[in-house]
């Protein structure tokens, strides 16, 4: 007599493991889409007294034309503005060496196309001008940046860089040390 072993068995736990693989990747894909649309949320309630203050005051602030906060930016700078309150203040951001390039980066606090972007570099008696045109950003301008190659330097060290701003009212300048190495 022999004993008939059960073929069923095996299909059970093929099924059984399906079943319970099914399940989990079901609640993995209901998991990540519940979490998902948290992030994206988007808060429709009515604004806060605060948020409703904050939006007026940038507001005013733009349309008056009041220059944006800028933190630390003017800290070692000289900044000269010779038509105060017709022509934006112009601040150079960045003025260093990277590699075999000089960049030297600016803003300038209003949103415009208008106006020219001039470069000076002086050592001495030595002085390299660049010019750029002014491209508008979404709450300020930026002349279009100076990249210079290190070769156009004859010489070593600390060089004072200037950057000119004029508009049909005005100028304004900011002046900033770079070394090149």
């Amino acid at each position: 007599m022999q004993i008939e072993k059960n073929k069923n068995s095996k299909k059970r736990y093929i099924v059984l493991g399906a079943i319970i693989a099914l399940a989990t990747g079901s609640f993995a894909v209901y998991y990540f889409f519940q979490h998902s649309k948290q992030e994206n949320y988007i808060n429709l309630e009515s604004p806060t007294n605060e948020q409703i203050k904050a939006g007026s005051n940038s507001k005013n602030a733009t349309v008056k034309g009041e220059p944006r906060d800028t933190g630390n930016l003017e800290s070692d700078q000289d900044n000269t503005n010779t038509a105060a309150g017709k022509t934006p203040q112009i601040l150079i951001t960045a003025a260093s060496q990277n590699n075999n390039i000089i960049q030297v980066r600016s803003i300038i606090q209003k949103v415009t196309t208008e106006g020219s972007c001039t470069l000076t570099l002086t050592k001495d008696q030595t002085i390299i001008r660049k010019s750029a045109s002014v491209q508008a950003l979404a709450d300020s301008s930026t002349c279009k940046g100076f990249d210079i190659s290190i070769s156009e330097f004859p010489d070593k060290g600390t060089w004072l860089a200037t950057v000119l701003y004029e508009d049909a009212n005005g100028r304004s300048e900011a002046s900033k040390n770079v070394v090149i190495n």
